[in-house]
């Protein structure tokens, strides 16, 4: 049985210690206990940037784990301070999957203040097998990928510390429209297979298009690796390995409304699941054929969205008045420097302004574009060391 899990709200908190939310969808303001720290376990980069997106729109930021061992690395290593109040767990990952790092957190392996620490399962199966199967290793609760805006919202406000005011004016936005939100999502149960919803994926990622683009590259990158892996794992007849590429692929995909992908992807974690039971193997090299031509598919959508945005911005030409000086780009990033260190969200749409400096100078230009990626796809450790390195071609800029 697992252990019971103390829920963490307490209205007598005071409205000094609390952070102020106005979420953009309803009439509601939610103000977050200054002390909530939330630990997000996710192996995928994507997934990584959609979700922190999502909570940063819930002016929440996360810390990230890439699997359980590090997850139980970063429960030991929190400040006495300030430990974590919440996890969001992925399920399956390598090196440790969800499963086991939560059965070692209450067992009392990450110390003996995480036993009770409310932990969300965020999962691609909503099978009532796997549901079940999160409960019984000790999971508090679970909510289903693609992950959802508004029904993350619900399920924190369950676990976390927050004040609610009722506020007369309701700012409407698009960000949790239940008709496009359930497109993305629906699809498959209608027969309604599409290459790729960009209006739906807008919508998930609140009309981002930063944060699109940097998710978009970021697919584009993997494609060929996760096209070779499950090739050479499938003619290994490495089944498990089959299944968790798809598995990992069908939660991408989803996420980025690409459901003729998340189809085919879906279909070979069922058939590569139970192996035993294919009394068709051509049927197998047929879906893994599909999955490459699916995801190739795919990779051309976000390539031509690119390339278009692209022009737009060729097309529209920067003014002097709207770049930095070398004094404010300074500014700038001792302010990026001062959060990278202490791992706080930075939101990509705040980093274009980098993108736009002085293009003329070639060498500064591409290190400002380079640091924009590393922090866009949560690198700390690189970005600290591009920012010294900006930072010394400035010296020099300005010592010449």
């Amino acid at each position: 049985m697992p252990t019971e899990v103390l829920k963490l709200a307490d209205p007598l908190i005071t409205k000094h210690k609390l952070k102020d939310i106005r979420m953009t969808d309803t009439d509601e303001t939610y103000s977050w206990s200054t002390s909530t720290h939330i630990l997000l376990v996710e192996d995928n980069q994507i997934n990584q940037l959609v979700a922190s997106s999502i909570l940063n729109n819930m002016k929440l930021d996360a810390d990230i784990a890439a699997n359980g061992l590090e997850a139980l690395s970063n429960l030991q290593e929190a400040p006495e301070d300030l430990p974590y109040t919440l996890i969001l767990m992925d399920c399956q990952m390598p090196e440790m999957d969800g499963y086991e790092a939560t059965q070692r957190i209450r067992a009392g392996k990450a110390g003996s203040r995480y036993i009770n620490i409310p932990i969300i399962a965020m999962t691609a199966n909503a099978m009532q097998v796997d549901k079940e199967k999160c409960i019984s290793t000790g999971m508090t609760d679970y909510i289903s990928k693609p992950v959802d805006g508004r029904t993350l919202l619900e399920t924190l406000k369950n676990y976390l510390s927050f004040e609610v005011t009722p506020t007369e004016t309701i700012i409407s936005s698009p960000a949790t429209t239940p008709s496009i939100e359930r497109k993305c999502t629906e699809a498959v149960s209608n027969q309604e297979h599409i290459v790729w919803d960009l209006e739906a994926l807008l919508v998930r990622v609140y009309q981002n298009k930063a944060l699109l683009e940097t998710i978009l590259k970021t697919f584009i990158k993997d494609k060929a690796d996760n096209i070779n892996q499950l090739k050479h794992a499938y003619n290994a007849k490495n089944f498990p390995q089959v299944r968790m590429i798809a598995h990992t692929v069908k939660g991408v995909s989803g996420q980025l409304c690409g459901d003729d992908l998340r189809a085919v992807a879906e279909k070979i974690e069922k058939y590569a699941s139970n192996p035993d039971t294919i009394t068709k193997p051509l049927d197998m090299t047929d879906l893994v054929f599909s999955f490459e031509q699916k995801m190739q598919a795919l990779a051309n959508e976000f390539e031509t969205y690119l390339s278009s945005q692209s022009l737009t911005e060729n097309d529209s030409t920067s003014t002097q008045e709207n770049q930095l000086n070398i004094d404010e780009l300074e500014q700038k990033l001792a302010e990026l420097s001062a959060k990278i260190k202490l791992s706080e969200y930075v939101p990509p749409d705040s980093l274009t302004v980098l993108q736009q400096y002085h293009e003329a100078d070639t060498e500064l230009h591409a290190q400002l574009n380079t640091l924009v990626e590393q922090i866009n796809l949560f690198d700390n450790d690189s970005a600290s060391a591009t920012l010294m390195t900006i930072q010394q071609i400035i010296m020099a800029r300005k010592g010449s």
